[in-house]
């Protein structure tokens, strides 16, 4: 494992069940009933790569998609740790190739310059800085020209009104979000002051479209949906206006998960 990443899972099958339900709940929070964002014309894509697929849930769901089915796209997943992976039989059926790569090493030579597609989601708790600028540098020896790159990350630190996130042209201050003696301000002091302890970006969300740009990649849209924890998702609505209700208890949980592992030794 690199020093430019860090493994902040665990392999239990309880933390599959929980990934699952995180893919789940984010692409309704950003408003994707696909996998893939309508910018992106699916009938031009031949050859995809889900990178720290995890579970592999982005990888099945796409290669359920009709379209895809009827295709034969070349469907490729790959993540630091194999332990999540689908069953073997699984992955065949789907014509889903799985195989053990860490995003901050170069990719195997055969595989440069001929994906149309990569997918890249929830590394904010896994690379440092220089991780996401090696990482970057490797997906776009990946891409093939004209080729896309789906980004979905989240900031290491959380909102409320008296603490709003900054807008999209600032850069975030974490050290502005863990001042005071708030109920939130203690949770970020755990959260945020974890992350910077390990080296992990709080403000990535921020950050990304200038490192991406800097990586010799075009930022074509952003979007920047707030997303709620526990009670909240019954007032917050995904982008396209869809109910988040159901995931309150899936929030406190993934709450829980880091906050825990962020507080051990």
């Amino acid at each position: 494992m690199s020093s430019l990443s860090k493994y902040f899972l665990d392999d239990y099958e309880s933390d599959i069940a929980r990934l699952n339900a995180q893919y789940t709940f984010f692409k309704i929070a950003f408003g994707y009933p696909q996998p893939v964002p309508p910018e992106i014309n699916i009938s031009h894509v031949s050859k995809v790569i889900d990178i720290a697929t995890g579970t592999g849930a982005w990888a099945l769901d796409f290669a359920s998609l009709p379209d895809v089915r009827n295709r034969n796209v070349q469907i490729f997943a790959c993540d630091i740790s194999t332990a999540k992976f689908p069953p073997e039989e699984e992955c065949k059926a789907k014509g889903i190739n799985f195989f053990q790569q860490d995003v901050t090493e170069p990719f195997p030579d055969e595989l440069l310059g001929t994906f149309d597609l990569v997918n890249l989601m929830y590394l904010s708790y896994s690379l440092t800085e220089e991780g996401w600028k090696k990482a970057l540098k490797n997906i776009h020896g990946l891409l093939r020209p004209g080729g896309h790159l789906i980004l979905r990350e989240h900031d290491l630190v959380m909102y409320d009104r008296e603490h709003p996130p900054p807008l999209r042209s600032q850069v975030l201050d974490p050290a502005a979000y863990m001042q005071g003696t708030s109920a939130l301000v203690n949770v970020n002091r755990i959260l945020a002051g974890g992350a910077l302890q390990l080296g992990f970006v709080v403000g990535i969300s921020h950050r990304l479209p200038a490192m991406v740009e800097e990586a010799s990649l075009q930022v074509i849209s952003v979007q920047d949906p707030l997303i709620p924890f526990g009670n909240y998702c019954d007032i917050q609505k995904g982008l396209n206006g869809a109910s988040l209700s159901d995931f309150k208890a899936h929030t406190v949980e993934n709450f829980f998960k880091f906050w825990t592992r962020l507080r051990e030794p």
